[in-house]
């Protein structure tokens, strides 16, 4: 996990510079890319005159510019760097020249040329830095799914038949409180996830990314379930962030339904907030199915709508799941008596007519609790129903 600030993009003055330095409290790849241009702007202030030298100081900005882009920063967060830096250069000029004016005209004119300077060298390894295939404009996947589509058998343009069409979304990110943190964060993931597709990943495929995921076609050959989950954890890795994914296997004819599928598998699983991961319709396929728009679902959404008043109820039932159903473990996690949890099944047997020590009444209260989760928005797991009762 990065570092966050208190500091936000563009960096402001730093005021007096007896004030202690606060780089600590920006992202980590920021306040790098400010250490390198404090050093660049003071080395080149102390080599006017060395043609040689500024070369060599300049190849290593570019190359910190380089690397804080392969990062996800932008060149807008490096030239407020570099603006920053040289704030603290020029004052600290300004108050070694302050008692000579012609010495502090002189030095204000090298600052200025040196920070158009360094600005420019920027400006310019930020551009071509950016790696192209990762910096190209998504192509909309309807565009992708009808042109595959639309491919006669013989075309020229190879095409695959069935594809495994991926839904991914990058893990929400803890907000500090500060503007503009999660969008820099959601680019910085988003980045290493595009970097990754464009030049690390060794699977042939096709994408579309949009700001927190997107969608991935990858030929049913080359999709097996090792190569699947490995996909998720290189992106997982390159995003810093965890990656959730779904997937369904579709003709190249019916791409975009297909795709619209795994978007709902991927929704069903936000929603439930499983584990980051790959999923599989296998995987969800109870929960998809119940909580499906219709009578079923509007039903077993108020099941547990009596215990509202009882959280403590809801509460024991939640517990009394995570621990596969064992009444001691459930007592002992909530440092209860084996017969207050007794008690409380029992309860929950009477607000809600199933009873929670049966496997009938056990399936439609979990039932419940995933329509519940699901229609509400989760903020915990939803324990997975097991097969049968503990002691």
């Amino acid at each position: 996990m990065f570092v966050t600030a208190d500091v936000r993009y563009p960096l402001p003055s730093i005021g007096d510079q007896r004030a202690p330095r606060r780089d600590h409290l920006v992202p980590a790849e920021q306040a790098e890319i400010l250490r390198i241009c404090r050093t660049v702007l003071t080395d080149l202030l102390r080599a006017p005159d060395e043609p040689e030298r500024v070369a060599g100081i300049l190849d290593r900005l570019r190359e910190a510019v380089g690397a804080a882009a392969a990062q996800g920063l932008s060149t807008e967060h490096c030239a407020a760097a570099m603006q920053r830096a040289a704030r603290e250069s020029f004052e600290q000029l300004s108050r070694t020249a302050v008692s000579d004016d012609d010495r502090l005209v002189t030095a204000t004119k090298r600052f200025i040329e040196i920070r158009e300077l360094v600005t420019s060298t920027i400006a310019e390894t930020g551009v071509t830095a950016l790696r192209p295939a990762a910096m190209a404009p998504a192509v909309p996947f309807h565009v992708i799914a009808a042109t595959l589509g639309n491919l006669p058998v013989d075309s020229p343009q190879q095409a695959e038949e069935t594809y495994a069409v991926l839904a991914i979304t990058i893990a929400a990110q803890q907000d500090s409180g500060l503007p503009g943190d999660r969008a820099h964060m959601r680019h910085r993931a988003m980045w290493g996830i595009r970097t990754a597709l464009a030049n690390g990943c060794e699977l042939p495929m096709l994408s579309t990314l949009g700001d927190c995921g997107g969608t991935i076609l990858i030929p049913s050959r080359a999709a097996d379930d090792a190569a699947l989950e490995e996909l998720i954890a290189q992106l997982s890795v390159a995003a810093h962030v965890p990656v959730t994914a779904t997937v369904s296997f579709a003709p190249r004819t019916a791409l975009a339904d297909f795709a619209d599928h795994a978007h709902d598998l991927l929704d069903l699983v936000g929603r439930l907030d499983y584990p980051a991961g790959l999923y599989r319709f296998a995987d969800v396929a109870l929960e998809y199915q119940i909580t499906r728009p219709g009578p079923a679902r509007d039903r077993l959404a108020t099941i547990l709508d009596p215990l509202d008043d009882h959280p403590h109820l809801l509460q024991t039932l939640l517990t009394h799941l995570q621990t596969n159903l064992n009444r001691r473990d459930t007592a002992r996690l909530m440092n209860l008596h084996r017969n207050t949890i007794d008690y409380r099944l029992r309860r929950i047997e009477e607000f809600t007519g199933y009873d929670p020590l049966t496997q009938p009444g056990l399936w439609n209260l979990q039932a419940a609790l995933i329509v519940r989760a699901y229609c509400r928005g989760a903020t915990s797991p939803v324990p997975a129903i097991t097969a049968s009762a503990g002691a």
